[in-house]
């Protein structure tokens, strides 16, 4: 601190040293008395020790403030400290400036990414009209085609994903916590993906010993749809388990498996590693979107995997708060 504010007053420094060298200069050029300079040194001294203090102080709390603001910094207007000369009115006005402008651009981008999530949700929810009209149409057919099936099934699904996607830049006004079995919700999951289960002829085990979570049950069917939606994709035989354990979920595949150095990678946005790469149409978004509505529900989710024995993924439920015996 003690540097910045030398460098900071250095002009007056300099005038203090220039006018001790003219005094003594001129204290000797008159043969002054060694008594007389010294005194007048010690005048000059006394009064720059005396500055330096003061101002050093004000400066050591202005530096400090500024400090605070740097540190604490958002997109509402900060509190400067008092301008205490015309150059600081000028940065100051020059912030409140930068700031009109950052306030004015913040306001566009919102109102350009409110449009935006607009018009998707609209289209999406509109989408789902001639979805469902394929849907009854395909249902009063005698003899359904199960290729058409899995894949109108895929769009649905497409379209939910897209839709929870848009919700969650609002995720907690969309969330309702409570107590809700596991079991419940596993078998709602399962029975909605029974038609890719069908097609792919691949067994599903569930072992659930009635364990009861604290979720939003919406949102973790959602988690859970990710994971089984990928187990199916990269298992092309054998079974899927799920099972439950105290504060605890894991499905597990018999699928190809995922590379070590991809493993600590798949829950990042539009991450598709080699798994992915063989197949196009990956899109790295579902377990990215998996991980990120865990997060909001204070769910750990983590993966382990064997390259040709399979995929693992645990889901850790924070514990759930007892009500007090009345």
């Amino acid at each position: 601190m003690i540097k910045e504010y030398i460098r900071y007053r250095r002009a007056v420094f300099c005038f203090y040293l220039f006018a001790a060298a003219a005094v003594s200069l001129i204290c000797f050029a008159y043969a002054a008395k060694a008594e007389l300079t010294l005194y007048l040194l010690g005048v000059l001294t006394y009064g720059m020790l005396v500055f330096a203090f003061v101002d050093g102080m004000r400066f050591r709390r202005k530096c400090r403030r500024l400090t605070e603001i740097c540190r604490s910094l958002t997109e509402y207007r900060p509190e400067l400290p008092q301008a205490s000369n015309q150059i600081e009115q000028l940065y100051g006005a020059i912030v409140e400036q930068l700031y009109q402008m950052l306030l004015e651009n913040t306001n566009a981008l919102k109102q350009v990414h409110f449009e935006q999530l607009e018009y998707y949700t609209r289209w999406l929810h509109q989408i789902k009209t001639p979805i469902a009209a394929i849907r009854l149409r395909l249902q009063g057919e005698t003899h359904r085609d199960p290729v058409l099936e899995q894949e109108l099934f895929k769009m649905e699904q497409y379209v939910e994903m897209a839709l929870q996607y848009a919700k969650m830049g609002d995720f907690s006004s969309d969330l309702v916590i409570r107590d809700y079995p596991l079991r419940d919700i596993i078998n709602s999951c399962v029975k909605k993906y029974s038609v890719l289960f069908i097609y792919k002829k691949l067994a599903v085990s569930i072992t659930d010993p009635g364990v009861v979570v604290s979720t939003d049950s919406k949102w973790l069917a959602f988690i859970i749809e990710q994971l089984l939606s990928n187990a199916v994709k990269y298992t092309p035989r054998g079974t899927i388990r799920i099972f439950a354990a105290e504060n605890t979920l894991t499905v597990a595949d018999e699928g190809i498996g995922i590379r070590a150095e991809d493993t600590a990678r798949i829950f990042e946005k539009g991450f598709t590693g080699y798994n992915g790469r063989q197949d196009r149409r990956a899109s790295g978004i579902g377990l990215y979107m998996a991980k990120k509505a865990a997060d909001r529900l204070s769910i750990r989710i983590s993966a382990d995997s064997q390259v040709g024995k399979g995929t693992r993924v645990t889901l850790r439920f924070p514990e759930r708060k007892q009500e007090s015996d009345l």
